[in-house]
């Protein structure tokens, strides 16, 4: 671990994604990992979590999803979220 986080939360509409998450903060955490790390299901951006600031947003197989005429709007209302 490379101790840079302190903490980190991973959102996901996928279940699967969020449990295959969750095995790798355990794998982790076994090898000596000390930052929080936490998941949580959220289907849309309404659903990220709430009163939060964050140093860094990745959106990792995401923007291929989103209609080309809204990925502008998109992305700017990702960076309007902190």
């Amino acid at each position: 671990a490379s101790g840079r986080m302190e903490k980190g939360i991973g959102c996901d509409i996928n279940p699967h994604a969020l449990e295959k998450g969750k095995k790798a903060t355990e794998n982790y955490v076994q090898s000596g990992g000390t930052a929080e790390i936490s998941f949580q299901y959220a289907a849309t951006m309404a659903e990220w979590p709430a009163a939060q600031q964050f140093d860094v947003v990745s959106l990792i197989d995401v923007l291929h999803h989103v209609p080309p005429k809204i990925q502008a709007n998109f992305c700017t209302t990702c960076d309007q979220t902190r």
